[in-house]
């Protein structure tokens, strides 16, 4: 096949030429987003019960819901709330389930727990999809233009956009929603042989339209149509609900009750500094690249702007097509960096003519590399890049070893073509083998599961990729370009000469003192103990996207009003930080999601977010951790009547720092615990925004009924909650069409005062007569908690908190655990779930990854030299070329994450690559019947310049990384490049005095026939 490609080197140019051109066409056509999809193992039921009792909501709909939930398979645990009119259930699944197989089990279970709830509660929320992002979130903001008007404006830009074939859905967030309000008069009401659901019966059924079918006529068929929905608010108020038996007389709906427009009560506002306004919210289809439907919206965007009102504020509150072109664009720059860096190196390293030969290789991968992943659908993202970062100077490697290799048969006087085919033949085993020992254990990184794994998988996808492409072209490519521009070296300076001295000299001393060496070695690896003591452990880095989001839980309960007020209060601090840029706020709920791992939040009166964005370049704070601490302290001091947490985003993951479940049966218990260990990790030096979700409970009427006195009156218990719902919450009971506008018609009573509801008069299902409430039921205050949680079925409470920044998570979480022995427990549990938890399980499968790619390194070796001994001493070299990665993360200050640890991981793989060329060089001069001594010394002289190189390449490839200072992949590149020189000096010093030691017996038995018995 090489000497094929080197005869027919025009149809091979050819086809190098082709696979150039498709790799950029695939790359132009990529879909390009900032960060990578994933699956997320996370959904969300949502069930709404209007006017039911937290209890009422828990033992009716949440207990029913998360039965038939937990019985799905691959539930790892359940959360829920039941609060008044309203049940959540969190589901997480394992890491290793099947997630798609998993949800169809969900909609399943859902479709049947439907008809075992009450007939009351709106259709099932399922939410399965919790990492959607927006793509886009435009403001509309004025106090001179009222919320119809805002969305009129909105729908200017959602008839222009819905035409980009790009976009999938929009979403016109903040709008408030009008309905008709009937408030019917209790007074009156009482005073007539009707109730709240009579009335809401006669509304509903004057707002029909049945199909009335079609009349044959001489002229054909012609459809009948007949009047039935309500055409205005006037023909409401005239419905006769009551004709008098004496006289005749109509009683209408408008005697009794106003009929009016308004508000709905639920509605949440968003706010655009300061000022009222909505948000025109787009999300993108997958699979497309976001940079070409982004021009093309942009376009639209500023034509429609300019044609609306000058006193309209429109901003861009998100715009991904701009993030994801700035982020790539710099991971493209280090990407160029690292290429230019590579190639010079290389140029320094074997001269013009070889170095522009071998360089080939890195854009011919490169290209082949985004020609497979257009067709296996991997996408442009930060990972993605990263990926092709890190492979970067390890495309050349092989082409180096190639290269190498021809040109010294060459120089020792083989023709071209016999050189070109026969350099390749004697190293085309070793180079296979470095490959595939890299592969796999990269392959090992696709067993990781969960968010972590899905977050990285395009990694060890695309190196992968990358490495076979560099092999093939090394065995093809490379020898036709060395047959063609290939010449005799001229004598020149030894670039390494200097370099080559030293490690000869380390070597020989090594070689003299093998003992030593080796103890030198153990000692090594023993004192990365002293590494990892001072290093700090963290899951994933905070995002650098200059963004702060607040979380604002307000101490009044189901009252908007008292929420909106607290927001006000912190967009007053808010306008006094001039690093500020802009904010947008959401009352009665989260904001639209604006960051991939942002957490699950649902609809809560009690509840609003803010989206801070702020600029600290050229200010005295040192990062954004830091001025969010100043943020939340300004925020702690002038804001009263709420919690506030002011965080950053956090890569992958969003996974609290402290944060632990207290389970039990008492909820006295459960409060008492939880507020020793809320006091705990107050108490605790580096902690911040210590919170609870426990419930107090409050003060709320409640209706007791006597089941004898209210049968006796023949009312069912029934007809009490269901009269109570209409008279007090309210309940929609049709639509009002109008001019093509949606209204939901509610009913309600105007009852404001426990005397009024205690006079209620309740009509009897069954003997249709009316009877006070106060006759069959005691009406009262009673205490009730008004959100009772759940854990996996256990009634719960979560104490949670953030750290500081120069604070660590991990040795903050074994401080607080420590004194959790003092605590009263009783049949409580404690489980954490904060950081901690998460990297020891994280970490737990990385070291189960890493053990299954040291076992198909291993198996790689062991076919390759037929030797259980000679892979087992490349083996050796690993534990110190970790101490190396370790030791560089503890001088440069970088904490040990998970990114770093899947580059430790990557060494597997990487660090052995030159071990191999040496080896089977040393095997090949031993078989020649030179000492075991001087095959080492030899193959280390032979490989110097190759196993410099590739090591350079790969080292230099990945500065511009850690330059950027790109948070999340400056630990995982120091990690790679400490290793890598730490592995250079293992493979040219620490490994061939291993050998010898190994070995070094058998030099007597070198006149022996058999020279390959050392091989066992």
């Amino acid at each position: 096949m090489i000497d094929i490609a080197i005869k027919y080197r025009k149809i091979t140019l050819l086809f190098v030429v082709l696979i150039v051109i498709a790799g950029m066409y695939s790359y132009y056509l990529l879909p390009k987003q900032e960060n990578p999809d994933m699956n997320a193992p996370f959904a969300m039921v949502v069930t709404v019960y209007p006017g039911a009792s937290p209890d009422d909501v828990k033992e009716l709909v949440t207990d029913e819901i998360e039965e038939e939930v937990r019985e799905i398979t691959g539930v790892r645990s359940t959360t829920t709330e039941s609060r008044n009119s309203v049940s959540v259930v969190l589901i997480e699944l394992d890491n290793d389930t099947d997630v798609d197989e998993a949800w169809d089990e969900l909609y399943r279970a859902i479709d049947e727990v439907q008809n075992q709830i009450p007939d009351e509660c709106f259709p099932i929320e399922v939410n399965t999809d919790l990492y959607k992002t927006a793509g886009m979130m435009i403001s509309l903001s004025s106090e001179k233009y009222n919320y119809e008007e805002l969305e009129d404006f909105a729908d200017s830009y959602i008839n222009k956009l819905s035409k980009i074939d790009g976009i999938s859905s929009f979403e016109i967030v903040g709008e408030q929603q009008k309905q008709i309000a009937i408030e019917v008069d209790i007074d009156k009401l009482n005073a007539y042989p009707l109730s709240m659901d009579d009335i809401a019966n006669l509304i509903a059924s004057q707002n029909v339209k049945i199909p009335a079918g079609q009349l044959d006529s001489k002229n054909g068929k012609v459809s009948v149509n007949t009047t039935g929905t309500y055409t205005s608010i006037q023909e409401i108020e005239n419905l006769v609900i009551l004709i008098s038996e004496e006289d005749g007389s109509a009683l209408r709906l408008k005697d009794i009750a106003e009929v009016y427009y308004q508000y709905s009560d639920d509605n949440f506002k968003i706010k655009q500094n300061g000022e009222n306004g909505i948000l025109l919210t787009a999300y993108f289809k997958d699979d497309q690249n976001i940079l070409l439907i982004g021009d093309e919206t942009k376009n639209i965007i500023n034509e429609v702007s300019d044609s609306l009102p000058e006193d309209l504020n429109i901003e861009y509150v998100l715009y991904q097509p701009d993030d994801v072109s700035e982020s790539i664009n710099n991971f493209m720059s280090n990407l160029i960096q690292g290429i230019i860096i590579v190639i010079i190196v290389v140029l320094l390293g074997l001269g013009l003519r070889n170095a522009v030969i071998v360089s080939v290789a890195i854009p011919l991968s490169m290209t082949m590399t985004f020609l497979m992943m257009s067709v296996l659908d991997i996408k442009i993202h930060q990972i993605s890049i990263v990926s092709l970062i890190i492979v970067l100077g390890m495309l050349v490697d092989n082409a180096i070893v190639v290269s190498d290799s021809i040109q010294v048969l060459i120089d020792q006087g083989e023709e071209r073509f016999r050189a070109c085919v026969k350099g390749v033949k004697m190293v085309a085993i070793p180079v296979l083998t470095s490959t595939l020992t890299t592969i796999g254990a990269f392959t090992a990184l696709l067993m990781l599961s969960g968010l972590a794994g899905e977050f990285i998988t395009s990694l060890p996808k695309i190196l992968i990729i990358a490495l076979t492409a560099s092999y093939l072209i090394a065995l093809f490519v490379t020898p036709t370009l060395a047959y063609i521009f290939f010449r005799p070296s001229k004598k020149k300076k030894d670039s390494f000469k200097r370099v080559r001295g030293m490690f000869d000299h380390l070597l020989e001393v090594g070689l003299k003192h093998p003992k030593k060496t080796i103890a030198i070695g153990i000692l090594a690896m023993i004192s990365s103990g002293f590494f990892l003591l001072g290093i700090n452990f963290s899951l994933f880095p905070i995002a650098d996207n200059g963004i702060i989001y607040v979380d604002i839980y307000s101490d009044g309960v189901d009252n908007i009003e008292r929420t909106e007020e607290i927001v006000s209060q912190i967009e007053e601090v808010l306008n006094d930080q001039e690093l500020v840029t802009t904010y947008t706020s959401s009352v009665g709920g989260p904001l639209p999601k604006f960051y991939y791992s942002m957490p699950v939040y649902s609809l809560s009166s009690d509840f609003a977010q803010m989206m801070v964005r702020f600029d600290i370049e050229g200010s005295d704070f040192k990062s954004q951790q830091v001025y969010v601490e100043h943020v939340q302290k300004a925020i702690d001091e002038k804001v009263v009547g709420g919690n506030i947490e002011a965080k950053l985003h956090r890569q992958a993951e969003p996974v609290p720092a402290l944060k632990y479940i207290i389970t039990g049966d008492d909820m006295d218990e459960l409060r008492d615990v939880s507020t020793e260990i809320e006091s705990i990790i107050r108490n605790t030096e580096g902690t911040k925004n210590v919170r609870t979700n426990y419930s107090p409970e409050e003060y709320q009427f409640y209706v007791d009924v006597n089941p004898a006195i209210a049968m006796y009156y023949g009312i069912s218990k029934y007809d009490v909650q269901r009269e109570i719902s209409y008279a007090v919450a309210g309940r929609d009971i049709s639509t009002f069409v109008y001019q093509g506008q949606e209204y939901p018609i509610m009913v309600r009573g105007d009852m404001e005062s426990v005397d009024e509801l205690s006079n209620y008069a309740i009509k009897s299902s069954i003997t249709d007569e009316k009877t006070l409430l106060k006759q069959v039921a005691d009406v009262g205050p009673q205490k009730q908690v008004t959100n009772i949680r759940t854990y996996n079925g256990d009634t719960s409470v979560t104490v949670m908190a953030d750290i500081a920044s120069g604070y660590n998570a991990t040795e903050l979480a074994n401080q607080v655990e420590g004194e959790f022995a003092t605590l009263h427990l009783g049949n409580m549990t404690i489980t954490g779930d904060g950081e901690k938890a998460s990297i020891i399980d994280l970490f737990g499968d990385v070291g189960i990854v890493a053990i299954v790619a040291i076992i198909l390194v291993f198996g790689v070796l062991l076919i390759q030299f037929k030797s259980y001994l000679q892979p087992l001493l490349i083996l050796v070299t690993l534990p110190l070329a970790c101490v190396g990665s370790l030791a560089g993360l503890f001088i440069t200050g970088q904490e040990l994450s998970f990114t770093a640890l899947i580059g430790m991981v990557s060494l597997i793989g990487i660090v052995v690559n030159n071990a191999i060329v040496l080896l089977d060089f040393i095997n090949e001069e031993r078989d020649k019947g030179k000492t075991v001594k001087d095959a080492c010394i030899d193959a280390v002289d032979q490989r110097f310049r190759p196993i410099m190189l590739s090591s350079f390449t790969t080292v230099m490839g990945l500065i511009p990384l850690v330059l950027s200072g790109e948070i999340l992949f400056v630990p995982m590149s120091v990690s790679l490049i400490s290793g890598i020189l730490v592995s250079t000096l293992l493979t040219l010093v620490f490994f061939p005095v291993i050998y010898y030691v190994a070995y070094h017996k058998q030099d007597k038995d070198l006149n022996e026939e058999n020279t390959q018995a050392y091989k066992y």
